[in-house]
């Protein structure tokens, strides 16, 4: 566990320097990056277009509870959020893609409204970011910044190896889908993956 930590530090700190360039990775393996995820299950038909690196799942599974907390710094729990479909998005500030992302995820948000879809951005911005990223939040109404403290631990559990990632949950609060990558959110195979899990 303590070397998985430094390594992870480690890639942090290099994805750190080359955020600011455009790049939109944080430690993600180029192989992994080049390879396509598995796709089984009721899913695996999204996996197409923008979402061509979707890994879906033959059956959905549990995602570990992992500390997080709001922009007051209160807790806050993913699975409070049962009973709507949510997109955790796994973010950073000094991660460039993330500032392409976010503005198109409040769209989603906004589209979705009154639908059951909750859009839940988890920033693993340091402690002394955390400005940067509330402030970030604030352009992009109606998202709210939730921050994972603990962004090894964060990483770790959810199976997580690069920025940006996205989870998707299920209404029972179940992993159905992921992505490690960016995403275009304003393409059709976004929208017909999402009305999907909110017609479910």
């Amino acid at each position: 566990m303590a070397r998985g930590r430094i390594v992870w530090a480690a890639a942090v700190m290099a994805a750190m320097v080359v955020g600011v360039t455009g790049c939109a990775t944080a430690g993600r393996d180029p192989a992994h990056e080049a390879a396509r995820p598995p796709q089984e299950g009721p899913l695996k038909g999204y996996a197409t277009g923008a979402l061509s690196h979707l890994e879906t799942f033959e059956t959905p599974r549990p995602l570990v509870e992992v500390p997080l907390f709001d922009k007051d710094q209160q807790p806050v729990r993913l699975d409070d959020l049962r009973g709507d479909v949510v997109v955790v998005h796994i973010w950073a500030t000094w991660v460039a893609p993330s500032r392409f992302e976010v503005p198109k995820l409040a769209q989603v948000q906004q589209r979705y409204a009154g639908r059951g879809l909750r859009v839940v951005p988890v920033s693993v911005d340091t402690p002394d970011q955390s400005g940067n990223a509330n402030a970030f939040m604030q352009q992009n109404p109606p998202l709210e910044a939730w921050f994972a403290p603990d962004l090894s631990s964060a990483m770790t559990e959810w199976g997580v190896w690069g920025l940006p990632a996205t989870i998707f949950l299920d209404r029972e609060g179940r992993e159905v889908a992921r992505i490690d990558s960016q995403v275009d959110w304003n393409t059709p195979e976004v929208t017909a993956l999402l009305d999907r899990l909110v017609a479910d």
